[in-house]
């Protein structure tokens, strides 16, 4: 079996996922993430929308499935995230040598990818909430934004708190235990995603998510309609949306506090690892300074512009995001730009702050391994982008299939675009050395980075016209 092939790629992330929880938990896991789908098999959806609009004990328990369902997608999307760039035994070997490195590293890819998922869902959020307000249906926004605050307290708990467990373990216990949670999480939770979304109650809402999680590609888009499916249910008067509300709140303080230590450590150190110095910890490592984190982002940015294939990342995703910020079901109206320019704002910074974040230390960690190893880029890149792949099946295929029976064109386009993407990363890309050879460049030359940077460009960009086209057309 050749070294960096799709069978090798496939075989390292089974093998990687061996022992990935006690067998006990993960059954478990895995029962109470299957309870929804036999919830819908026992009470069909056409059932449930003709219920009164009053809590019941099945609602109340499938609502509290939907809740940690969202819960174990998006943890398990942040803590892969975290440990995607982490997963070769050389960048181990890296991170044993400097601890203090390895945490802000590990600690700040982290959080960039939080900020992502959690910018990305405040744009569906903020979307939704317009749309329910302009509707009229006061119990819904109710139950959704209590709902919403309860979901996000819960996520961001559970990702602060592995963010203090993976600092206390040190990069090395950190790196493996993001990946054997969040590889355990996403694949559980993956498996029936397309049966939880298909009992979202709204016939037009569930329309308009199933297009937006398809433009997105991310699993974790759909869990903001989610919450709606039991906001019917269990919110049916004022009072116990406002309790459960409050609790929310609190719950959301526990995690900003318990944060607020971890966040300026990550930074400082970071903001250090920037200026080419070493510091020892202090007390002045816990305070938080608006000079510390332009270091990042002024050290970052050296990066950046030297780095296409992320300029491709930020470019093909605003590309993918445009049918969203296009799509209408009414007259234009100035409300309709104002709705859009508003979703540009809150979706956009946060995008692109964590696209920096996430990577935050690469560079350097590049020119080390090639020091020390010479043969290793390869073995690196393949296991990295091994990683990649499975991540992205794990997070598309279920809204992929969800909407592939309700829109067979437009989930078509999204296929075209995830396989392209896909097999681009996974072959062309670890393989850029050969690349370019073949075309006549130099060995580090920029040439070919450049040339699949146009292609997939492009490629997304078509995939965005023929969604809006179709978007358009209906």
């Amino acid at each position: 079996m050749k070294a960096g092939s799709l069978p090798w790629l496939l075989r390292f992330e089974l093998k990687s996922m061996r022992f990935s929880l006690p067998k006990i938990g993960y059954l478990f896991l895995a029962i109470m993430i299957i309870l929804p789908a036999l919830i819908e098999g026992l009470w069909p959806a056409p059932q449930l929308a003709a219920l009164p609009a009053q809590t019941t004990p099945l609602m109340l328990v499938y609502g509290t499935l939907v809740l940690f369902y969202a819960c174990v997608i998006n943890l398990g999307a942040s803590l892969v995230g975290a440990q995607e760039s982490l997963a070769a035994r050389h960048d181990f070997d890296l991170l044993l040598a400097s601890p203090a490195r390895g945490r802000a590293i590990l600690g700040a890819r982290l959080i960039g990818v939080f900020v992502r998922a959690q910018g990305l869902q405040a744009m569906i959020g903020f979307f939704l909430l317009l749309w329910l307000l302009a509707d009229g249906q006061l119990r819904w926004l109710i139950g959704y934004l209590v709902l919403t605050a309860v979901g996000f307290a819960m996520t961001g708990l559970a990702v602060m708190l592995f963010l203090l467990l993976s600092l206390s373990l040190g990069p090395v216990g950190g790196a493996r235990v993001a990946g054997i949670v969040g590889k355990t999480l996403i694949v559980s939770s993956g498996v029936i995603g397309s049966q939880i979304a298909l009992l979202v109650l709204h016939p037009s809402l569930t329309e308009i998510l199933a297009k937006f999680a398809i433009i997105g590609a991310k699993g974790g888009l759909s869990w903001q309609g989610l919450t709606l499916a039991p906001a019917r249910g269990l919110f049916g008067a004022p009072g116990p949306a406002m309790l459960v509300g409050l609790l929310g709140l609190a719950l959301f303080a526990l995690p900003a506090r318990l944060m607020a230590g971890p966040f300026r450590t990550v930074l400082t150190e970071s903001a250090n690892l920037g200026q080419g110095t070493r510091r020892r910890s202090s007390t002045r490592i816990f305070t938080f300074r608006t000079a510390l984190f332009l270091a990042i982002l002024r050290k970052e940015w050296r990066c950046l512009r030297r780095d296409r294939m992320t300029w491709q990342r930020v470019i093909s995703s605003i590309l993918m995001m445009i049918p969203a910020l296009l799509f209408h079901n009414g007259p234009l109206t100035p409300h309709f730009y104002a709705l859009r320019a508003a979703l540009a704002a809150i979706w956009l910074p946060g995008n692109i702050i964590g696209i920096v974040m996430e990577r935050v230390g690469v560079t350097d960690e590049q020119k080390l391994v090639l020091a020390i190893a010479p043969h290793a880029p390869r073995t690196l890149a393949a296991q990295k982008y091994g990683a990649a792949l499975m991540i992205t099946l794990a997070l598309v295929v279920p809204p992929v299939a969800c909407a592939l029976a309700l829109f067979p064109l437009y989930a078509g386009a999204a296929v075209i675009g995830m396989v392209s993407n896909c097999t681009l990363q996974t072959l062309a890309v670890p393989k850029l050395a050969a690349f370019g050879r073949f075309l006549g460049f130099a060995p580090d030359h920029a040439g070919p980075r450049l040339i699949i940077f146009i292609f997939q460009t492009l490629m997304s960009g078509l995939v965005a016209g023929l969604v809006y086209v179709w978007i358009s057309s209906r």
